[in-house]
């Protein structure tokens, strides 16, 4: 953190001190895949590349499942990274993990007064990817975890330690519950997503293999997409109407094996890969990459809180504990899934509601219990 010399004769609040900061983002694995959420559903045009790690240091859907389970749900970070290919990822000796980099900081930019492409530094003001490469050799881990393991491994490996209270059991089901979601979507992109908050997998396939369609239809509330048939061109004012419904997501499996296909893979491990030969990936091939992963990750935020909430509860002496979750609905929605399907949790009140018309007041009104939460018990 930087501050500015302060002057003490000086009250303008019109004299503004600009200073350059260097920035400095610690590696983890949370954000080296988290980050891919915020390009798949809001910067798309932001070109990273996670098909070539998939294809050549995962291998197959299977050992994705495998490592990301290791990495995230109790398992340790070493035990992740045995399950990947790295030596396809480059050593240290010549400082470049192939295919473990999804952006590079050069690329070739046309110069109007040479007529030719040169090399130069990326700008980075369309979207600064902090993590630009898998965090292998040097990343963040949970605080006094031995073996080291990420944040949410290191709650699940202390909610199995927990001997009464039933917190291993609550542990052991949170897993369960979330590696079967994940694999249910997995199967099905489309079918499977929320209809109260979903529909981004599906307009970032839209955007990837049916361009002309995307360019031509209002795709404002990717939740919609997911519900209509028909959707009305919009380009050019001609009425025509884009038959929506019958376009599917392929499943994460045939997806991973169209990635694997671009990179000369064929599924033979023994096979020597020759995707040094790949200088560009195919946009239908990158956009499976990124839904790939963002499954899995976007289950992992409930997973996670579903933990934290538990190991909260478990540190506290008064058996009458209020917790408050601020997230998004889609993931307020599992949480509540989970503790009142799953662990037998009543839902005593809701606040609010799931679907606002447009220039709606969002305002809520509070209950009492919400105001006295003694009230609640």
């Amino acid at each position: 953190l930087e501050k500015g010399d302060e002057d003490d004769d000086d009250d303008d609040d019109d004299s503004v001190i600009n200073h350059e900061q260097d920035l400095v983002t610690f590696p983890s694995f949370e954000l080296f895949f988290g980050q891919n959420t915020d390009i798949l559903y809001y910067d798309p045009h932001v070109k990273v590349r996670y098909a070539p790690f998939l294809a050549n240091c995962v291998g197959s859907l299977s050992k994705w499942e495998t490592f990301f389970s290791s990495l995230f749900f109790g398992g340790t970070i070493s035990e992740a990274l045995s399950t990947l290919n790295l030596s396809k990822c480059g050593n240290r000796d010549n400082s470049m993990m192939k295919h473990a980099h999804i952006r590079s900081v050069i690329l070739k930019s046309w110069d109007a007064k040479t007529g030719t492409y040169k090399w130069c530094e990326r700008n980075d003001d369309e979207m600064d990817v902090t993590v630009p490469f898998l965090p292998a050799n040097c990343h963040l881990k949970a605080k006094g975890s031995v073996p080291a393991r990420t944040w949410s491994s290191q709650i699940y490996a202390t909610l199995q330690q927990q001997k009464v209270g039933g917190y291993a059991q609550l542990a052991s089901m949170a897993k369960s519950w979330a590696l079967e979601d994940i694999k249910r979507h997995l199967d099905d992109p489309k079918g499977s997503d929320s209809e109260h908050g979903g529909g981004e997998w599906f307009l970032a396939w839209l955007r990837s293999a049916h361009r002309d369609i995307y360019d031509d239809i209002d795709r404002s509330d990717p939740t919609e997409l997911l519900k209509r048939k028909f959707m009305a061109g919009e380009s050019d004012g001609r009425p025509r109407k884009h038959k929506i419904g019958d376009i599917n997501v392929p499943s994460c499996a045939d997806g991973f094996n169209h990635i694997r296909s671009q990179f000369g893979s064929d599924g033979d491990d023994e096979k020597k890969d020759d995707s040094e030969s790949l200088t560009v990936t195919p946009s239908n091939a990158e956009t499976m990459a990124k839904i790939i992963i963002d499954i899995s990750m976007s289950k992992l935020v409930d997973f996670s809180a579903v933990l934290k909430i538990a190991e909260v509860v478990a540190a506290e002496t008064s058996d009458r504990v209020v917790i408050v979750c601020y997230m998004g609905s889609v993931h307020t929605r599992a949480i509540e899934e989970f503790y009142c399907q799953k662990m037998g949790f009543k839902k005593k009140e809701f606040v609010g509601q799931l679907n606002w018309e447009e220039g709606e007041a969002r305002a809520l009104h509070l209950s009492q219990s919400l105001w006295d939460f003694q009230k609640l018990f």
